[in-house]
């Protein structure tokens, strides 16, 4: 019994390590669709709202913001954008 609960607990962990990667992937290749460049995906953030965020809050409250609005950006990408904010 032990046995069989601990080979599915690894097949569930193995699922899910799958199932998760695929999930990163689908959001990376999604977000090169959109935003071939990152000037592109910089173009389309709303940079007033984010450096208020920043100035009132902090970084990584402006990065959070960021990735809310872009929830397919990476946190690289992300906290680049909030790094370059003048």
């Amino acid at each position: 019994m032990l046995k069989l609960i601990l080979v599915l607990v690894v097949v569930a962990a193995l699922v899910l390590t799958m199932v998760t990667s695929r999930m990163a992937r689908q959001r990376r290749e999604e977000f090169s669709r959109r935003f071939p460049t990152y000037e592109d995906f910089a173009a389309t953030v709303d940079g007033s709202k984010i450096r208020a965020v920043r100035d009132g809050e902090g970084m990584v409250a402006a990065v959070k913001v960021v990735r809310a609005d872009f929830p397919e950006a990476s946190l690289l990408d992300s906290k680049r954008y909030v790094d370059e904010l003048d």
